[in-house]
């Protein structure tokens, strides 16, 4: 149970500063008082993300093998964009969360800030002793 608070408070962390470097990448948040209507929507986002991630992307991961091999691993940019688009796709179901406008050049951008973001802070994490994995 702590990973799953580990890793969610991470990827919270991650697409608050990526909706903040990203003007294309912006998160909608779920009504309620300012600030915690906020705080609440990423912790929820990145709920998400965790799951899709921990659920959907080993099976697209697999699935999609040849292509990681051909490209050299850069296939992994748009998997990656994949799972953001999952999580728009949640987001639009419930009427409030992620807003990615484009797959191809948008989502794909934002999944890579967003590597960048979560590697930075699952280092800075991981120096103080946070362990997500």
């Amino acid at each position: 149970m702590g990973r799953l608070f580990t890793v969610t408070v991470l990827n919270a962390l991650a697409l608050w500063l990526t909706s903040e470097f990203l003007a294309v990448f912006t998160v909608v948040p779920f009504a309620g008082e300012a600030p915690y209507n906020s705080i609440f929507s990423f912790l929820l986002l990145g709920l998400f993300l965790g799951i899709i991630n921990a659920i959907l992307m080993p099976i697209v991961k697999i699935a999609t093998l040849p292509l990681y091999i051909v490209t050299l691993g850069l296939w992994a940019l748009v998997v990656n964009g994949i799972s953001l688009w999952i999580l728009r796709l949640i987001s639009d179901a419930i009427g409030w969360g992620v807003r990615v406008e484009n797959f191809w050049w948008d989502a794909v951008w934002a999944a890579l800030v967003l590597a960048l973001v979560n590697w930075f802070v699952s280092a800075i994490a991981s120096a103080l002793g946070v362990k997500a994995k």
